[in-house]
């Protein structure tokens, strides 16, 4: 026989293709203990022009549809110069935790020591999607992540964006299961970030 040979998804790439060409690419990541955070964390931000790096702690994504929906509104919100924030990466943190107070922002959704699993996530604008892909092989390697399945990132119970949905508000949601109305909750929760109430 040939073996049972299972397809690992490690790298997801998003090209939204526009007036300007947004791409979102990320990776599921466990952080060793031998890992150098401070390095890590210098290493994040705007490393050229028109693509940023961030680190997501993985307890704070409640699904791959969360991550990515903050991820574009990020980039749309930068390209529409509509950001709470100076920079897409830090934008991302704050929709992410539909959370406008930055240092609050950064507590719940961003890497520190205590941190096991993370999301590295590239944004970027009017980049070839392949020097998008070799900037985000290369992070990973430099501070030696070791990548993992991103399709077994499942539906994260533990996030703290959950505890803000009221039982109204999953009450009023139409779903077939509770875990899509949460879902639902949580998508619009990071949407409405940048409504004025």
């Amino acid at each position: 026989g040939t073996g049972n040979l299972k397809e690992r998804t490690m790298t997801l790439v998003i090209n939204y293709k526009g007036k300007n060409n947004l791409i979102i690419a990320t990776s599921f990541l466990e952080v060793s203990k031998k890992a150098n955070i401070n390095k890590i964390i210098r290493s994040l931000g705007q490393v050229e022009n028109n693509l940023w790096i961030q680190l997501v702690n993985a307890y704070a994504v409640f699904s791959i549809k969360h991550l990515l929906l903050s991820s574009y509104i990020s980039l749309k919100k930068y390209l529409n110069k509509e950001l709470i924030t100076q920079n897409p990466h830090i934008e991302l943190l704050v929709t992410l935790t539909a959370n406008r107070q930055i240092k609050e922002a950064l507590r719940l959704a961003g890497i520190s020591e205590m941190v096991k699993e993370v999301f590295l996530v590239i944004l970027a604008v009017n980049k070839p999607i392949k020097h998008v892909i070799e900037v985000l092989k290369f992070f990973i390697k430099n501070h030696g992540l070791k990548e993992k399945d991103i399709s077994r990132f499942t539906y994260n119970m533990k996030t703290q964006l959950i505890r803000n949905i009221t039982n109204k508000e999953l009450e009023s949601t139409i779903g077939l299961s509770n875990t899509e109305k949460i879902e639902k909750n949580v998508l619009m929760k990071v949407s409405s970030v940048y409504l004025k109430l």
